[in-house]
């Protein structure tokens, strides 16, 4: 419940700071919203992760281990190239709990309001739906 909340605040908050001179780009209409996965994690048995991505262009992440390690969040832009969807990181995030151990990075998009988590060579996982993340 708690979780919820911070990510309906915050959906709020990234959605009030968009500018109100319409969308940023026709390419990016669709993408902005909340979107969940539960992936892979062999040294804490699974990540829980929510990701919004704002009509403004940035971004925020919170991962939660299944383990009950500390919970990650992370903040930053993203940007929408032909059907890829890259995420950069603030630098300086004083927001974020703990580094993250594993880096998200790269999406394909898929139709059905569904991105796939790429590698870190920029190519799909061989189990491709561990790493789907779909729109809540």
């Amino acid at each position: 419940m708690k979780i919820n909340q911070w990510v309906i605040g915050l959906a709020l908050i990234l959605t009030g700071c968009a500018s109100s001179t319409g969308s940023l780009s026709g390419n990016n209409e669709g993408l902005a919203g909340v979107y969940y996965a539960s992936l892979p994690c062999s040294a804490c048995n699974g990540l829980v992760v929510d990701l919004l991505l704002g009509d403004n262009k940035t971004y925020s992440m919170l991962q939660r281990p299944k383990n009950g390690e500390a919970e990650r969040y992370e903040t930053g832009t993203w940007n929408k190239q032909g059907d890829k969807l890259s995420l950069t990181a603030n630098v300086n995030n004083p927001r974020k709990l703990k580094q993250a151990k594993m880096v998200l990075r790269d999406f394909v998009i898929q139709e059905g309001n569904k991105l796939l988590l790429l590698d870190k060579n920029g190519k799909p996982y061989q189990q491709t739906k561990r790493y789907l993340f779909e729109k809540k």
